[in-house]
């Protein structure tokens, strides 16, 4: 690993070991720790679900800020239904973005809400408004058509395997001052055609849990395609 590259790390809660102390162990290599919020929805399955786990959370990102560390808050679930460009949701977002600000420190937002960018740099234009990896954006127009939303970018999953691409978007973002970003640990098959439907299981893990569910045990296709040993070569 290149000393200059610093990680992002996604938050978890304590199980067992306390999130901000393996942080503070690794502080060299971590540049930036995200997360999601209690009543946000997102793209991430360890979401907060209860009270008292956002209270561990938050005090942990505390002492995660201290060290020097980025916080990037995610927002990033695919469709936020009919509230998606409501007055509710702007007041939800600015309020959220008030509090973390004010109690924990907040540097950057990722979400594939162009409306929730566009809240965010008018009203918080000190945070680093980012794209999801989840809006799988792939060349340079596709950054062109969202330029004025974003001040960074995370590249589509599937330029991962194509560092000539990633070069292209990368020479694009340092002329436009802009930003590059790679989710380096997907855990999605490459071109995988149940990703969207995968994506919104995730995001609704916490929902799910609490209901009887006709397809229990379902982990998504990736695990299913795997049991079966013949496909590890494939």
């Amino acid at each position: 690993m290149s000393s200059n590259l610093k990680l992002s790390v996604g938050y978890q809660l304590p199980d067992p070991y306390r999130f901000s102390d393996i942080v503070a162990e690794y502080v060299d290599k971590i540049g930036e720790v995200y997360f999601s919020w209690l009543g946000v929805s997102s793209g991430r399955g360890v979401s907060i679900a209860y009270l008292e786990d956002q209270e561990i959370m938050e005090k942990e990102l505390i002492e995660i800020k201290k060290l020097g560390i980025k916080l990037n808050l995610l927002w990033n679930a695919n469709c936020y239904g009919g509230k998606a460009i409501s007055i509710e949701l702007e007041k939800k977002v600015c309020d959220t973005i008030k509090y973390i600000s004010k109690n924990i420190g907040l540097d950057s937002v990722t979400t594939t809400s162009l409306f929730i960018a566009e809240v965010i740099k008018i009203n918080f234009p000190e945070i680093d408004v980012r794209s999801s990896v989840n809006m799988a954006i792939a060349s340079v127009s596709g950054m062109k058509y969202v330029k004025k939303y974003f001040d960074s970018f995370y590249i589509a999953r599937a330029l991962n395997r194509y560092p000539q691409k990633i070069k292209i978007l990368k020479q694009w973002c340092e002329a436009n001052d802009k930003k590059l970003f790679l989710l380096a640990n997907s855990g999605c098959l490459r071109d995988c055609s149940a990703h969207t439907f995968h994506d919104n299981l995730v995001s609704h893990e916490a929902e799910l849990s609490k209901q009887p569910n006709r397809w229990n045990g379902f982990q998504g296709v990736c695990w299913d395609y795997y049991r079966d040993e013949n496909n590890h070569k494939s």
